[in-house]
């Protein structure tokens, strides 16, 4: 209803302003009224919201609100570079491991010993010191494994039993 309310009083600029042209300089007071409305209504209709803002003094929010947004999302984005850092930091501890004992798969069996063990008992493990242990010492999971800086034991089991069957041992 807006946009037809909007249409209609821009028409209706246009024709008065037209019909001024007309009375003015005749036809090409009516041609140069009517490029002149078009411009009007062009301007008007692009950028009324600018000029408002401008008339008084006022600054968009859209600066503000980015900014407001990467202070948001900057420590989000870190954390995850961290936990990314730190899951291809074990896979590659886990690579790295089954090429010196040669054996990935006692590897994958020892890992697997491991995750159980500390489902059995857990630990009072501190979430800033999580990331030095083997196994994840903390519990949850759901939306928490996604903040974990431990990638799950079955994936990293997957990966051994991949490096198994891709290389000679």
């Amino acid at each position: 209803m807006n946009t037809l309310k909007t249409t209609f009083l821009m028409a209706l600029l246009t024709v008065l302003l037209v019909l001024i042209g007309g009375a003015i300089g005749g036809k090409g007071g009516m041609t140069a009224a009517f490029l002149l409305a078009g411009g009007l209504n062009f301007f008007s209709y692009w950028f009324s919201d600018k000029i408002v803002l401008r008339m008084y003094g006022a600054q968009q929010g859209g600066g503000m609100f980015g900014m407001l947004l990467m202070a948001i999302l900057a420590p989000i984005a870190a954390m995850l570079v961290q936990m990314a850092i730190s899951r291809s930091r074990e896979f590659g501890a886990d690579v790295a491991g089954a090429h010196i004992s040669g054996n990935p798969l006692s590897l994958a069996r020892a890992l697997q010993k491991l995750e159980l063990g500390s489902q059995q008992i857990p630990m009072n493990a501190n979430a800033a010191t999580a990331h030095m242990f083997i196994v994840n010492p903390l519990t949850g999971g759901g939306m928490m494994s996604l903040f974990s800086t431990h990638p799950p034991i079955p994936e990293r089991v997957h990966r051994l039993e991949e490096i198994s069957r891709t290389h000679d041992y």
